[in-house]
C-alpha cells in the first residue's frame, strides 16, 4: 500500500511497545486448549498468523478466575501458575516470526458461551442474560475483589510468560461490560453508579492494579463494545464517557473498538463491511490514544481507507486471518498470490468444538499439517482434475503450487460448481468470492483449464496423468410424491435446486417451501428468493425449528428478514401428498393430517454422488482419487479439506492410506 500518509505497514507505538505494522490479529478463542492450558495446536495457530505478517497478535479466550471456566476447561485459564510454560512457548513462537503479542484476559460474568459452568455464574447484579437460563449470583464486595485479583494475577503471569501487553476484555456483554452497563449494574456501592463514569470503577480498579503489578514496560489496553445493539445496552454516549475517564486518568495505552454482545458481535455477510467504523471514529475524535477498529474488514484496500479517513490507528482482522493467515504478507507483496477471501458466512469459524476451522481454508486449525510453516517438497508430476467446483479448484491450485503440470476439466461453461447455485440466493453472492479467488490463482499458476467439456476416461488417459482427482460432484433427485402429483401443474412443483438454477420466472401467489429437516441454507435461500419476487411463503420442516443448522450469528437477522416479510413457519410438518390446488400436510411427530392450498410447492431433494468416471479410471488402472460430493454430498468444508489431503499425499511421500476400505477416496 503506497497511499499518502500512514500506511498499513508503518510501525505504530502503543505505549511502551512499538508494533512493526498496523494490522492486528483480533483476539479469537481457538478452542485448542486442553484442560485449560495452551497446546501445540494453539501455538501453531498463532505462529502461522505471525509469520503471515500480522504486526500484533492478541490472544483470546483467556479466563482469569475459576468462575469463568466451563466443564472440560475449553479456554485458557490464565491464573494458573502451571500454565506459564506453555504460554511462554506461544509467546516465543510469535516473537520468532517478528510480531508482538498481547494477552486479552476476561471473565464471562453471567454469560456461559458454549459451555456448561460448574460454579455459579457471577454478575454485578442479579439480572439474567437473555442468552442463558440461570439467574446469576450477585457479587459481594469480597467476590468483586477476588475477581479483580484474578485479573491482576492473570496479567502478571502473562507478563512473566513474555507477553508485550495486556488487553482487558470490556466488550461483548461479558463481566466488565456488565459492570459498565446501566441495565446490568444496579449496585449501590462503589462499583455501581448512575453514570457511565461511575460504573467504570470495576474496570479502573483492574487497570490500576495491573499497571502497579506489571510495571510501565507493558502495554495496557481495553476492548469496548461501543454500542451493544440491545434495547437497554451500552450506547455510544456511554462509551465516550468511559473513554474520557480512562484517558484523563492515563490508565490505558490503547482502545480496541467493536460492537455487539455475545452471539451477535461476529457479523455475517448481511451486515456490510467495517461495521464498527462509525463508532471507532467517534472514539478517535475524543482521545489521542491509539484506536484499533475491527469487524468485517476483509480487504487491504478497506483497511487502508480506514487509516486514511482517520477512523483508527490500527486495523483488526479476525476471520480474514482465519481464511488466509498470509493476508498481511500478500497485501504487502512479500508473498505471491491473491488473498483467500473470507466469505462472511460464520459457518465453520464459530463452531464450538474441535478447534478452529474455516470453510475455505483447510489449514485453519490444522497448521501443523497444512499450515504456511510446513515445508512441502516440490513435484514435477502430471495431474488431471475433473470438476471445477470448490474441491476440484482447490486441488488444482495446490497441485500447481507444488510444481505439478495440471489440467482441469469442467463440464459447465463456468467454474464454481454448486457454489454458483448456492450464491444465487439473496444475500449469498459473496460465496463466489472464494471460487473467483481459486480461478484467479489457476490463471496465475498457468493451470490448463478446459470448460464446457465433460471429460471422459479417454480424455483423462490421453494426458497420461500420475494422478487424477475426481471432483465430479452430485446430482439432485427431482421432486417426487408417488402418484399424487396432480395433473395440469396445480400446484406447480419445483425442487430447491431448480429454483436456484433459475426456474423462478412467472411465479406468483402462495408458496410452500419444504425443508427435509437439515435446516441449512438451500431451503432458506429458496424461500428468500421467492419472497424477493413477491410471493407469500410458508416454510415447512419436519424438525422442531426453522433453520436449525444456521449459525447463531446469522439466525437472528435471518428470522428478522423472514418474519418481517410475513413468512409463516410450520415446524414438525412434512408434505404427505398433492391434489389439484391442495397440499396434504402431516405432523412429523403425531401423524395428524391437515390440508392447505398453494400455488407453488418447492422441496429440498436428495443429492446423489456422480461416481461413474472414478470407476472407469480405476478400471483402466489409472491412479484416481475422489473428493467432495462425488464421495458423499456435503459442504464446501469437506471438499476443500479432502483436496488438501489428497494433494499432500500425492505431492509428498509415501503410499495412499484408505479409510474403511474406501478405495479411491482421498487419503
Amino acid at each position: 500500500m503506497t497511499t499518502a500518509g500512514r500506511t498499513l505497514f508503518d510501525p505504530c507505538a502503543i505505549g511502551p511497545v512499538t508494533v512493526p505494522n498496523r494490522l492486528v490479529m483480533c483476539p479469537m478463542g481457538t478452542r485448542h486448549a486442553h484442560a485449560g492450558l495452551v497446546t501445540e495446536a494453539d501455538i501453531a495457530w498463532h505462529a502461522d498468523r505471525a509469520r503471515g505478517g500480522a504486526g500484533l497478535i492478541i490472544t483470546g479466550g483467556t479466563f482469569v478466575h475459576p468462575t469463568s471456566s466451563m466443564r472440560g476447561h475449553p479456554g485458557i485459564e490464565a491464573w494458573r501458575e502451571e500454565g506459564v510454560r506453555m504460554l511462554r512457548r506461544r509467546v516465543d513462537a510469535v516473537h520468532a516470526e517478528g510480531a508482538k503479542i498481547f494477552a486479552q484476559i476476561l471473565h464471562l460474568g453471567r454469560e456461559t458461551t458454549e459451555g456448561q459452568p460448574e460454579l455459579p455464574q457471577l454478575a454485578p447484579s442479579s439480572v439474567r442474560s437473555v442468552r442463558d437460563p440461570h439467574l446469576p449470583h450477585e457479587m459481594t464486595r469480597a467476590d468483586v475483589h477476588e475477581v479483580i485479583e484474578g485479573f491482576v494475577r492473570s496479567a502478571e503471569l502473562s507478563v512473566r510468560a513474555g507477553y508485550d501487553g495486556i488487553e482487558i476484555h470490556g466488550a461483548h456483554g461479558y463481566l466488565v461490560a456488565q459492570f459498565l452497563g446501566a441495565a446490568t449494574n444496579l449496585r449501590a456501592d462503589e462499583f455501581g453508579g448512575a453514570t457511565a463514569r461511575e460504573r467504570t470503577a470495576f474496570l479502573t480498579t483492574i487497570l490500576e492494579r495491573v499497571r502497579q503489578r506489571c510495571g510501565p514496560g507493558v502495554a495496557l489496553g481495553v476492548r469496548l463494545s461501543a454500542i451493544e445493539e440491545t434495547a437497554d445496552g451500552i450506547g455510544i454516549e456511554d462509551t465516550l464517557e468511559i473513554v474520557r475517564e480512562l484517558a484523563e486518568r492515563a490508565l490505558v495505552d490503547y482502545l480496541s473498538i467493536t460492537r455487539g454482545v455475545r452471539n451477535a458481535y461476529v457479523k455475517d455477510n448481511t451486515s456490510g463491511y467495517a461495521v464498527a467504523a462509525e463508532q471507532a471514529a467517534a472514539v478517535k475524535a475524543v482521545t489521542s490514544l491509539p484506536v484499533v477498529v475491527a469487524g468485517r474488514i476483509t480487504t487491504p484496500e478497506l483497511a487502508q481507507r480506514l487509516l486514511d479517513d482517520g477512523v483508527a490507528d490500527l486495523v483488526g482482522l479476525g476471520r480474514a486471518l482465519i481464511a488466509d493467515a498470509e493476508f498481511p504478507a500478500k497485501a504487502a507483496g512479500t508473498v505471491p498470490g491473491a488473498i483467500r477471501p473470507c466469505v462472511g458466512f460464520v459457518q465453520d469459524c464459530r463452531i464450538a468444538h474441535g478447534g478452529a476451522a474455516c470453510a475455505v481454508n483447510a489449514a485453519a486449525g490444522r497448521e501443523s499439517v497444512f499450515g504456511i510453516r510446513v515445508i512441502r517438497p516440490p513435484s514435477d508430476r502430471r495431474a488431471v482434475v475433473v470438476g471445477g467446483g470448490p474441491g476440484g479448484l482447490e486441488a488444482a491450485r495446490l497441485l500447481a503450487e507444488r510444481g505439478c503440470a495440471v489440467t482441469l476439466f469442467e463440464a459447465d461453461d463456468e467454474l464454481g460448481g454448486q457454489v454458483r447455485r448456492a450464491a444465487r440466493g439473496p444475500l449469498r453472492g459473496e460465496l463466489t468470492g472464494f471460487t473467483a479467488y481459486l480461478g484467479s490463482e489457476l490463471r496465475r499458476l498457468a493451470v490448463e483449464v478446459v470448460t464446457g467439456h465433460r471429460a471422459s476416461a479417454q480424455d483423462v488417459a490421453a494426458r497420461q496423468p500420475d494422478l487424477t482427482v475426481v471432483a465430479t460432484g452430485a446430482v439432485h433427485d427431482p421432486p417426487s410424491f408417488g402418484d399424487s402429483l396432480p395433473p395440469g401443474g396445480s400446484p406447480r412443483v419445483l425442487s430447491v435446486w431448480e429454483l436456484l438454477d433459475g426456474s423462478s420466472r412467472d411465479l406468483a401467489g402462495n408458496a410452500l417451501v419444504a425443508d427435509d429437516g437439515t435446516g441449512f441454507w438451500p431451503t432458506i435461500s429458496a424461500a428468500e428468493l421467492l419472497i424477493a419476487q413477491g410471493l407469500h411463503v410458508t416454510l415447512l420442516t419436519p424438525a422442531g425449528a426453522i433453520g436449525g443448522a444456521i449459525p447463531l450469528e446469522s439466525i437472528a437477522p435471518l428470522h428478522a428478514r423472514l418474519r418481517g416479510a410475513g413468512t409463516a413457519y410450520r415446524p414438525f410438518t412434512r408434505i404427505g401428498g398433492l391434489t389439484p390446488g391442495q397440499v396434504t400436510l402431516v405432523d412429523s411427530v403425531t401423524g395428524e393430517v391437515s390440508r392447505t392450498s398453494a400455488d407453488l410447492v418447492v422441496v429440498l431433494t436428495q443429492a446423489r454422488p456422480v461416481t461413474g468416471l472414478l470407476q472407469e479410471l480405476q478400471a483402466r488402472g489409472l491412479t484416481a482419487r475422489a473428493i467432495g460430493d462425488c464421495v458423499a454430498p456435503r459442504r464446501i468444508t469437506s471438499a476443500v479439506l479432502e483436496a488438501n489431503r489428497v494433494v499432500d499425499w500425492f505431492a509428498g511421500a509415501g503410499t495412499p492410506a484408505t479409510r474403511s476400505g474406501l478405495a479411491g477416496v482421498s487419503p
